[in-house]
């Protein structure tokens, strides 16, 4: 089964295009400051508390945020496969990046 998170709490409502159902979890909380290192803990710890499999991560901003958690998702190799969802604002949808 899919993990499926927005990478940031509070920003907007995110609906998953696929089934219209809101998406309640989320990576990072609302209080997020620019600290690299801090960021790179939380992610590591987030994805060892949640396993292994495919997360799909609705992104909402806070590029250290999205690097930080892509970063270790890669080096700890315990997510199988990621997917990103990025908003279109035009088409007023997420449209899915297949990363690995």
């Amino acid at each position: 089964m899919n993990k499926v998170f927005s990478l940031t709490q509070g920003r907007h409502t995110i609906k998953d295009p696929r089934n219209g159902k809101e998406i309640n979890k989320t990576i990072f909380g609302k209080e997020l400051l620019m600290n690299i290192k801090g960021l790179e803990d939380f992610a590591e710890e987030f994805i060892n508390n949640n396993g292994a499999g495919h997360y799909e991560i609705f992104v909402t901003g806070f590029t250290p945020a999205l690097t930080s958690f892509i970063k270790m998702a890669y080096q700890g190799q315990k997510i199988r496969h990621l997917t990103l969802w990025h908003y279109d604002s035009v088409a007023d949808t997420y449209r899915k990046q297949n990363m690995w």
